[in-house]
């Protein structure tokens, strides 16, 4: 009988034949490579790794199962057939698509996109949401949103346009709403002091058939066989609580308003072309409209 050559032994399972066996010979390691028909288990229990200490490729719809160390780059479609845990950052270069659900867990940042992110269906955030550095958001909102920070509205078209059928039963079904509570000492000189400012600081428009253009407008239309109650287009009310700490006159308006002039526009001495009102209250009727007390 002939002596073994060495005291170990390569075993294979069943079917796992090597269509090209290259064993390592005095220490160096295979060049040429393997190929298995079969499978390759490692016993990764016994403390069997496998390691591939240079550019791996696995084609033909290979399959792996286990833990992955290190850094890998895959350059072909990946298909995830149970659950994929990434316990570090992980960066994509390229296009990610998912078919199913993604969830992520962590804590932390969960997901940091540093380009554009497109959805092209409902982005559902069911937590409190943060949006900082400058953040863009254009579309429709549905729902309850709470703005802690200034928002600026860019669109040239309606920039904030609220449109919505609303059966009103409770004073809680406004389409707008502002309570603020003030305290403080004011240092802004001769600047008005508003709670709410409309300014339009720039008109160059020809008015055309509108007739002109209004800094505010309110309008409202009823009527209908369910109409009861007053109706007013435009409020205003000013109330004194408690005395206040001035010491010379003061007023106080609850309505007021004035036009200014500072150049003529365009007429003569008994031939004005100009007609200038502080206020304008007009009453209306027309049509069939008869019998009121203007």
């Amino acid at each position: 009988m002939r002596a073994l050559a060495s005291a170990a032994l390569i075993v294979l399972a069943p079917f796992a034949a090597l269509a090209q066996p290259c064993p390592p010979v005095g220490g160096v390691p295979c060049t040429s490579g393997m190929v298995f028909k079969g499978t390759l288990n490692v016993d990764g229990g016994s403390g069997g790794l496998l390691n591939s200490s240079g550019a791996a490729t696995l084609s033909a719809g290979g399959t792996f199962s286990g833990t992955f160390a290190g850094d890998h780059t895959y350059s072909g479609a990946i298909t995830m057939s149970s659950a994929l845990g990434v316990a570090g950052a992980t960066t994509l270069s390229s296009t990610l698509g998912v078919a199913g659900a993604v969830s992520l867990t962590g804590s932390g940042t969960a997901l940091a996109v540093t380009n554009n992110a497109t959805i092209g269906g409902t982005l559902g955030v069911t937590a409190a949401t943060t949006l900082s550095g400058g953040g863009a958001l254009s579309g429709t909102f549905s729902g309850s949103h709470t703005l802690s920070g200034s928002v600026t509205f860019s669109s040239t078209t309606n920039p904030l346009l609220i449109s919505r059928n609303a059966a009103i039963s409770t004073v809680n079904n406004r389409a707008i709403s502002s309570f603020n509570n003030y305290s403080g000492t004011y240092s802004g000189g001769a600047t008005v002091l508003a709670a709410h400012v409309f300014n339009v600081t720039a008109d160059n428009v020809a008015g055309g058939a509108a007739g002109g253009l209004y800094n505010g407008y309110f309008a409202q239309a009823f009527g209908r066989s369910n109409v009861t109650g007053h109706r007013t287009g435009l409020w205003s009310e000013l109330n004194l609580t408690a005395a206040t700490g001035n010491v010379a006159q003061r007023f106080y308006t609850a309505l007021g308003g004035k036009s200014k002039a500072t150049v003529n526009d365009g007429g003569a001495a008994l031939g004005w072309l100009g007609n200038i009102f502080g206020t304008n209250i007009l009453a209306e009727l027309s049509g069939t409209a008869t019998y009121y007390n203007p």
